[in-house]
């Protein structure tokens, strides 16, 4: 037990460590975004899509975690609201971070599609 909650305190040690995360898509040619956390008490977020100057803020919902007891991870998923000028836009990010990868799915509200973000928290995946 002692073991599993110190690879549980690392993992998610490691996830809120890192600073800015750039993540990739499939689904969109060229379509990148970074992922910054913030320095504060929240659990808010922002991105930036490359190609863009503005950051998007995003308003932390919910968290889960969950511990495999078989293995050394922890899988984390956070939940988010897409905030711009103040207001909730209506899309929603959710983003999952498990053995030192990130997804983020991101579902634009106009149409509700899905588009995945994915990559590692190694720096030298932010080139821009």
């Amino acid at each position: 037990m002692k073991k599993l909650f110190l690879i549980t305190l690392f993992s998610v040690a490691t996830y809120i460590a890192h600073a800015q995360v750039c993540l990739k898509t499939d689904s969109v040619q060229n379509a990148e975004l970074k992922l910054f956390n913030t320095i504060n008490a929240t659990k808010d977020r922002f991105v930036l899509l490359k190609g863009q100057s503005e950051k998007i803020k995003l308003k932390f919902i919910k968290e889960s975690l969950k511990i495999c007891n078989e293995c050394t991870h922890t899988e984390v998923t956070t939940y988010y609201d897409e905030i711009r000028k103040g207001k909730s836009t209506g899309g929603k990010y959710v983003l999952t971070y498990k053995e030192n990868q990130y997804e983020m799915i991101y579902t634009r509200p106009t149409d509700t599609k899905n588009f995945v973000f994915s990559g590692s928290a190694k720096p030298e995946h932010c080139t821009w």
